[in-house]
């Protein structure tokens, strides 16, 4: 079995040079055919191909420069959690050991008072009467 392992790449090479061989034989017996260009004289020189693009025309308008980087405005820092705030609602720290929580501004009589917040739990307090997730709004 090693030997026959031995022979294969042997073999390819061989079979690869034959048809390299076959190939020049048959580009020696079917002749390129080539162009004739006639050189005509010209008062325009002709421009030399290049693999690289040309800069663009000068302009005399001035290009304005490019607007700046939109940069995505970092998310607000988030507020440090405090031992002593509800953990039903965000936006503000309520007091849990308050008895009750009226809406800044409106008419309720406290005794403890809060802006919009949002409700993210029990609303013990019925800050969030339109069950819209937001409290005094």
């Amino acid at each position: 079995m090693r030997h026959r392992l031995l022979l294969l790449p042997l073999a390819l090479a061989i079979l690869l040079l034959v048809s390299v061989m076959a190939c020049e034989e048959q580009e020696k017996a079917e002749p390129t055919p080539t162009a004739t260009v006639e050189a005509k004289a010209t008062d325009t020189p002709m421009p030399l191909p290049t693999d690289t693009p040309l800069p663009p025309e000068p302009t005399d308008t001035p290009v304005p420069p490019p607007p700046p980087a939109q940069q995505e405005e970092p998310p607000p820092p988030a507020a440090p959690e405090q031992a002593n705030c509800h953990p039903s609602y965000e936006g503000a720290c309520l007091d849990p050991n308050c008895s009750d929580y009226d809406c800044a501004g409106g008419s309720g009589n406290g005794p403890c008072y809060t802006g919009t917040v949002r409700v993210v739990g029990p609303d013990v307090y019925d800050l969030d009467r339109d069950n819209d997730g937001l409290g005094c709004e």
